[in-house]
């Protein structure tokens, strides 16, 4: 369930919209023994998914531009370019564990910046 800076952020979100969709399908698999007559599956609960992966790329990207200089640097050199700590270590110039520090306090960062919009997006939806 949580980014762990494994793959880059978009592979990370169609993950999520991929295993949305499987659920989605084993819980229509279930329904379709009960009603033979309904076998197509209905698009509209797809596009939702598909739109709340877009919106959540959206907000990690609004998230990641609201990071401190250096932290937001390793965060794109980690996620989108692929690297490793020591390599990111040499180009910056600092320890290993400097690196994994400064990655910590921007996945925290990134986290309560996320939870803060999703709690945004959720009042939102009530108003």
């Amino acid at each position: 369930d949580r980014f762990q800076g494994r793959s880059k952020v978009t592979t990370w979100l169609i993950g999520i919209a991929r295993h949305k969709l499987l659920d989605h399908f084993r819980k229509e698999k279930r329904h379709v023994h009960d009603e033979l007559d309904e076998a197509a599956v209905d698009p509209l609960p797809v596009s939702e998914q598909v739109v709340s992966a877009a919106q959540h790329a959206d907000w990690v990207k609004h998230c990641i531009g609201h990071l401190a200089g250096i932290q937001r640097d390793i965060v794109h050199l980690v996620f989108y370019e692929d690297m490793a700590y020591p390599e990111i270590a040499e180009i910056i110039e600092c320890p290993v564990g400097t690196v994994k520090s400064r990655m910590f306090h921007a996945r925290e960062a990134l986290r309560r910046c996320l939870e803060r919009l999703a709690g945004e997006d959720a009042a939102h939806a009530f108003t």
